[in-house]
């Protein structure tokens, strides 16, 4: 035991070693020379002298290091001796607590025999690599769902755009029903005679439309009324959670608000009318502290199963749709013929699954400033790329409304938005290239002249009873591909406002 305490330092109470813990004298008066190990005699280093921990008393090292001091050399052969008996009898110790060759004071630690040291090793290699492999699966496993959430996100995103675009484009033609009605009653009373029972018959088509789509919109109405009111109750095993829709869609917090976005894409889509029988296979939402039963909540009803394509799929198909072929094969015209030296353009159009170049041939004889509007809006670029945003099944088709809004002439000076088109007198007929009316004004001459933007229609009905006008807005013919627009007027409306495109717009010549 007394020779325990004289092999180790009695300041870091490390024992000693024949290298790093080298046993050190001092230079202690009364002839008594304290030994401490050198790393310590290192740190105790002041200016050249060493006090002694024990005594006080000092030992001058001058310009030399603790090194030079003196060997215990009374120490040193017990300290080989030990570490020679430990090793050939295999008692040497490596200390798993403190990750070291076992010390004295490591009795009461994990202790590992230095010969089993490599196969702990192993082991401890091994471990440690299955547990990150757990690790790298783990994040994996999540790194492979949040993809397949981004690609549903996306693809809701992409969907959710394209119903966007379908209202939007069933608000703007509502807009355009609501200028024709009111372009109708103000010229109820100026409208000749002859005239008067086909706006009677044009208008109540128009007012029969207007009363199905009030039909058709009452359930939206009332279903986006109640979301905006309601609470949504979440179950599953261990989880009860019910919050407010409106409340969450406008929250600050990205997953509360795409719950409460979920919610709603999928209410929207799933529009009922009438009432859903009790039991139906169908999750309901009610108002927040709504105590009647479910058979009475009048609210808005999620169902399954619905034969048409919805965001329960959370993908809608987005491949373009093939233009539906032209109703009557009777009404296919031929060709006509380029007549003269008329200037003629190639208009780019696209069904969103072919393309075809529609030639058409200008009558600036005919219609000057029209035929110049018309020039303009190719030459500055304003029709490309531009929507075919309204058609009537096999009879017009309308585009070139470049602003999103009523367009607007190129020849307008600010802050008019249209001209006074020609007074041209040809007629409208299957084929037929006009400028859409945006009202009239006062000639200089006090008769009544059309105006024009830049949106323009197609004739393409072979079958209408065109009627014959002494001036018209029409300003040249399609001379090749009247089939292919016709094709197009045949197509869903969804699908003309997604696919349908005038896509450029150039000289033609032969």
């Amino acid at each position: 035991m007394v020779l325990a305490e004289y092999l180790q330092c009695g300041i870091c109470f490390e024992p000693y070693t024949a290298d790093s813990r080298l046993p050190k004298f001092l230079q202690c008066s009364g002839g008594i020379q304290h030994t401490y190990c050198l790393q310590c005699l290192r740190r105790l280093t002041v200016g050249g002298m060493i006090r002694c921990p024990c005594c006080g008393d000092l030992t001058s090292l001058g310009d030399r290091p603790a090194d030079s001091l003196k060997n215990n050399i009374y120490l040193l052969p017990q300290i080989e001796a030990a570490a020679a008996a430990r090793k050939q009898n295999g008692l040497e110790m490596f200390c798993r607590t403190c990750s070291a060759v076992a010390a004295d004071q490591c009795g009461e630690h994990d202790l590992l025999k230095m010969s089993e040291l490599r196969e702990a090793l192993r082991q401890l290699a091994e471990r440690g690599a299955a547990d990150m492999e757990t690790v790298r699966q783990r994040r994996a496993d999540a790194v492979t769902l949040f993809k397949e959430a981004h690609t549903v996100l996306v693809s809701v995103a992409e969907s959710v755009r394209f119903t966007i675009e379908d209202y939007e484009m069933n608000a703007q033609l509502d807009d355009n029903i609501v200028g024709e009605l009111e372009r109708r009653r103000e010229a109820a009373d100026a409208l000749p005679s002859d005239q008067l029972v086909d706006s009677y018959r044009f208008t109540e088509q128009h007012v029969a439309d207007a009363h199905a789509a009030l039909r058709e919109t009452a359930p939206l109405a009332e279903q986006s009324a109640a979301l905006l009111a309601a609470s949504v109750a979440l179950s599953a095993p261990g989880l009860s959670q019910t919050f407010a829709v409106g409340e969450w869609l406008h929250s600050g917090d990205l997953m509360k608000a795409l719950l409460a976005a979920s919610v709603v894409v999928y209410a929207l889509d799933h529009v009922t009318a009438g009432e859903q029988e009790a039991g139906a296979a169908a999750e309901q939402c009610h108002k927040v502290g709504d105590t009647k039963p479910a058979a009475e909540t009048k609210s808005f009803t999620y169902t399954n199963g619905l034969p048409a394509p919805s965001f329960s799929s959370m993908v809608k198909s987005t491949s373009p749709a093939a233009p539906a072929p032209a109703a009557d094969a009777a009404r296919t015209s031929v060709q006509r013929p380029l007549r003269g030296t008329n200037p003629r353009y190639s208009l780019r159009v696209t069904d969103g699954a072919a393309i075809t170049d529609v030639i058409v041939e200008l009558r600036p004889d005919m219609a000057p400033i029209m035929c110049k509007n018309f020039v303009t809006l190719c030459e500055r670029g304003l029709l490309d790329n531009s929507r075919f945003h309204f058609a009537v099944h096999s009879d017009y088709l309308l585009g070139g409304r470049v602003d999103d809004d009523e367009g607007f002439s190129p020849l307008a000076k600010e802050p008019e938005k249209f001209v006074m088109a020609d007074q041209c007198p040809l007629q409208d007929e299957s084929g037929a290239i006009r400028m859409k009316g945006m009202g009239t004004v006062t000639g200089p001459n006090g008769e009544k002249r059309g105006l024009i933007g830049s949106q323009f229609m197609m004739w393409v009905s072979e079958t209408r009873d065109y009627r014959q006008y002494q001036y018209t807005l029409v300003f040249g013919f399609i001379r090749q591909g009247l089939e292919f627009v016709r094709a197009i007027t045949c197509m869903e409306r969804a699908a003309i406002w997604r696919h349908a495109r005038l896509l450029s717009t150039k000289p033609y010549r032969q």
